[in-house]
């Protein structure tokens, strides 16, 4: 006969089954908050994306219109500026060959071509306006008040162009002149490509046609530039040069043969995103592994053991054991960002499989270099001289790769050099115009304007690994009747060897009256390594 009435026994069950609901309540709430801090790391850790939301909706990383971005000049254009500022990559291709083209900006050397000038100039005549011309010019170049907002000199101009080229595919200069100006009356404004737009105020000549700001006259050539105007709220029309001087307002230089011109990054933007997320997810998968969580299964129908927490929170821990509400409160601290060691038990009856993501990928590094190297021949510079690293290389390699590199800066160069011709001959006008030079019949025609701008423009050279051995291979070549004079100066980024040739004779003659003869170095044995 049992000692509790069928009352108690009852009340005992109940309590009993009140006990378990209460354990599986609190062990349901322990297993929510578990699934609450995955989910809040998920969240955190997601795989983020390397550039802008809004280049994702757009379909240029994929879909069957992947990479197409030359529709619109606009969007080439603003998606290039976000892949620079965004890719390290694209940036160092853009800063790569704008440092070896233009690095600190292109110096001035004077070379007329005095065959088409009118009039019989003695050859010292020659050399001194050469030097005066050339020393006006440097000391005009430096001033930050050539530019129309006085912020940039012309070197520094010439910087920001060549990156607008390279990015944008275009860029253009609005030439302003003073006519009460006591120095040289010219002035540099530089000209955003977005600010050239289809007219809004301004109007285009009869017969004549527009598009994207540039108008254009019935033989299609681009006669005047529609600018918009920030205080008057509208476009302007600027003409490209006067119709009477021949004086030029507007210099567009662009890439390409279309009409606007685009960037040499707009063509590998796909690539480079798929390149920027995969970096990102490999160092995000070495980050997620250095969070380790450990759980200790605890036997069915026994209590789990107290929990020892040794993850990274907003203070230092250490590890001991606590209590359910100290183990829900910590969990709301806990940053898990950052990674760190979790110790933890489950419930009774549960079970969790750990893997090994085998992340990051032992390819990973191999993958970046064999992508990059695709995009850094799109644009016909060698991996090694975007990425400033030779070590993979022997004399020879190495010096091949520069050559090749070199190849295309000099074409980078002699483009740019045209809008230093332009810049140059405009501001001469305005020193002969003024008196401050001499220049006869310079106004004659515009053959004899351009002889009388005759330039080359000066620097960096192409690097040498072995200057010497470079110096006498040219000789051994030259005496041997395999390359001229001319070629082997024009290569050595000297200029041209025949109007060298007076400036070296005076140079020599000095040496000579100094009694300091040149002296050659020692042969150096030098071997392929």
């Amino acid at each position: 006969m049992s000692i509790f009435s069928r009352k108690e026994k009852k009340n005992i069950e109940a309590l009993k089954l009140q006990n378990q609901l209460q354990k599986a309540k609190q062990e349901n709430t322990k297993l929510s908050v578990m699934n609450k801090l995955i989910d809040n790391v998920s969240t955190q850790m997601r795989s983020f994306r390397s550039f802008p939301d809004e280049m994702y909706s757009t379909g240029i990383k994929q879909g069957p219109y992947a990479g197409m971005t030359s529709s619109s000049n606009n969007i080439a254009r603003n998606h290039s500026r976000v892949a620079v500022n965004t890719s390290p990559v694209a940036g160092s291709i853009v800063n790569t060959i704008g440092t070896l083209t233009v690095g600190h900006g292109l110096g001035l050397e004077a070379q007329p071509i005095w065959r088409l000038i009118p009039g019989k100039i003695l050859e010292e005549a020659q050399s001194e306006w050469a030097k005066i011309t050339e020393a006006k010019y440097g000391i005009w170049a430096k001033k930050k008040s050539i530019a129309y907002d006085e912020q940039l000199n012309r070197y520094q101009q010439e910087q920001v162009e060549f990156t607008r080229l390279l990015i944008d595919g275009e860029y253009i200069e609005l030439f302003r002149y003073s006519t009460n100006s006591k120095n040289n009356p010219m002035t540099i404004q530089l000209i955003n490509a977005e600010d050239v737009r289809n007219p809004s105020g301004s109007k285009v000549a009869e017969g004549n046609t527009h598009e994207n700001g540039i108008e254009y006259n019935s033989k299609g050539v681009p006669v005047a530039y529609h600018i918009y105007d920030y205080q008057k709220k509208q476009t302007v029309r600027v003409l490209k040069k006067g119709v009477r001087s021949g004086r030029v307002f507007v210099n567009h230089v662009k890439l390409g043969a279309n009409r606007r011109g685009q960037g040499i990054i707009a063509p590998m933007i796909t690539e480079l995103m798929k390149l920027g997320d995969y970096e990102v997810l490999e160092l995000q998968a070495a980050v997620v592994n250095a969070l380790y969580a450990v759980w200790v299964q605890t036997p069915e129908g026994e209590d789990p053991l107290p929990t020892i927490n040794g993850g990274i929170g907003d203070q230092q821990q250490s590890s001991e054991a606590i209590s359910a509400e100290s183990w829900m409160a910590d969990r709301k601290e806990k940053n898990y960002n950052e990674g760190g060691l979790q110790i933890d038990s489950l419930p009774g009856g549960y079970t969790v499989q750990s893997f090994d993501s085998k992340r990051p990928n032992v390819n990973f590094g191999n993958f970046m270099d064999q992508v990059k190297k695709n995009l850094h021949s799109s644009v016909n510079i060698p991996q090694s001289v975007i990425d400033k690293s030779f070590e993979k290389s022997n004399y020879s390699s190495a010096r091949g790769e520069l050559i090749l590199a070199w190849f295309e800066i000099e074409k980078y160069r002699f483009n740019q050099s045209m809008t230093n011709d332009l810049v140059y001959r405009m501001w001469l006008w305005g020193e002969i115009q003024q008196g401050s030079i001499i220049a006869p019949s310079f106004f004659q025609s515009e053959e004899i304007q351009y002889a009388w701008s005759g330039a080359k423009w000066i620097g960096n050279q192409r690097p040498d690994i072995d200057p010497l051995r470079s110096v006498k291979a040219n000789v051994t070549e030259h005496n041997r009747g395999f390359k001229t004079a001319k070629q082997i100066t024009a290569e050595r980024g000297g200029g041209d060897w025949d109007e060298n040739q007076p400036r070296v004779k005076i140079e020599l003659a000095k040496v000579a009256e100094m009694q300091v003869p040149f002296t050659e170095t020692e042969d150096v044995d030098l071997t392929d390594q």
